[in-house]
């Protein structure tokens, strides 16, 4: 058979193992160094059944690799949605951490200028005695309740 070789004839004392595929990496070297192109002279016949194994080998590697890269994204976009609502109830929650702190300092105020309408507490001079005269009285106005207090803050 001068010049004509099949598929097999031309693999012959080849290694194709699969320690030393292509695909792997640090195998690539090893790979090619064993494979040796034929000769100029010889022509490698293939059968088309041949042919049409490799399409669909590389038809199903494809679709296998579709198939996990899908599967990554699933994963990828189940976490992303899981840090979304994580990171929402963290905004929430000190949101409310500071819609309470400033609750807290806005009754605080309400109640030391209440008391000074009274006149329960007074300033005290800086020797430590009362200081003299009457308190300047502010204009009376409505006490904000806590509704309004909740409608200000956007709490509700």
């Amino acid at each position: 058979m001068d010049g004509f070789a099949t598929v097999t004839e031309a693999a012959a004392g080849q290694c194709f193992a699969a320690e030393a595929a292509p695909d792997r990496p640090g195998n690539a070297d090893r790979f090619w160094a064993r494979v040796s192109p034929p000769s100029p002279d010889t022509v490698v016949v293939a059968s088309p059944g041949h042919a049409f194994a490799l399409v669909e080998q590389a038809r199903a590697s494809e679709a296998a690799l579709r198939a996990e890269a899908a599967a990554e994204v699933a994963r990828l976009t189940r976490a992303l949605r899981d840090q979304r609502m994580a990171h929402a109830a963290e905004i929430e929650r000190l949101r409310a951490e500071h819609a309470a702190g400033v609750r807290r300092l806005v009754e605080a105020h309400w109640r030391g200028r209440d008391a000074a309408r009274n006149g329960t507490e007074r300033p005290s001079s800086p020797e430590g005695s009362v200081a003299p005269g009457p308190q300047a009285r502010t204009p009376a106005r409505p006490r904000p309740t806590r509704e309004w207090l909740t409608r200000l803050m956007g709490t509700g």
